[in-house]
């Protein structure tokens, strides 16, 4: 009869999560807001199938006299494979950066994701994707997947910036202004800093030529677009 129970509640945590994993898959393609809670939960579930195993074991074993001694050995087993997949990561991502000289703003593709390097973790490499996203690519996927790292991204273009700015702003101020918004876009390579050129300035404001670095004519939009919406909004 015990067995029989253990055996029902396995099948219906299967169940269970093989439909909240469906339901889940397609909220987010519909959601931007459920994309973190499909993310997390395979650690959900394997949270729960650890209680599921703790569980039946004290259902089937309980009143066995090596019943301790199981739970002892279990409790073993996951603290042994929650310190191996830590160690990994760590020690994986140790052995990487010392074959892969990479450094932060590099631009790397690994797999199917390429953009440049945000920050280095211990565990994971944070990168700034071509469409802006922040994404944390794991040790151990970074060294199975990596494909190129380079100091600046193939095909950076060279483009430029034509800004009206109201002159209720100092131009230093502009200058200022326009090195920050630059400086944490997500959309231009600051690696290579941007240069700002007054050219002139009439009845409409103060005329500035912004030359930045970018992948394409779409980043170059949204540098402009931020740009521009920055100042509309501090007039």
């Amino acid at each position: 009869m015990k067995l029989i129970m253990v055996l029902i509640a396995g099948t219906a945590i299967f169940a269970l999560s093989v439909i909240i994993r469906i339901l889940l898959n397609k909220l987010r393609q519909k959601y931007s807001s459920w994309k973190k809670l499909h993310k997390l939960f395979p650690l959900i579930g394997t949270v729960l199938w650890t209680g599921f195993v703790f569980w039946g074991t004290g259902i089937l074993f309980r009143d066995r006299i090596f019943y301790p001694y199981m739970i002892m050995g279990l409790v073993l087993v996951v603290i042994g494979l929650i310190t191996w997949f830590f160690i990994r990561d760590v020690f994986t991502g140790a052995l990487f950066r010392v074959q892969h000289d990479l450094n932060k703003d590099d631009y790397i593709k690994v797999g199917d994701i390429s953009g440049q390097i945000k920050s280095t973790r211990l565990t994971y490499l944070e990168i700034t994707s071509d469409n802006g996203q922040i994404i944390k690519i794991p040790n151990t996927r970074l060294n199975q997947e990596f494909i190129s790292g380079t100091a600046t991204p193939e095909g950076m273009e060279e483009c430029n910036i034509q800004l009206i700015i109201d002159k209720s702003f100092t131009k230093p101020e502009i200058e200022e202004k326009i090195k920050r918004e630059l400086a944490i876009s997500p959309w231009c390579n600051y690696r290579n800093p941007p240069v700002i050129r007054f050219k002139n300035e009439d009845e409409k404001g103060y005329r500035y030529e912004v030359q930045i670095y970018t992948l394409n004519h779409q980043h170059l939009r949204m540098v402009e677009k931020t740009l521009e919406d920055f100042f509309d909004n501090r007039k």
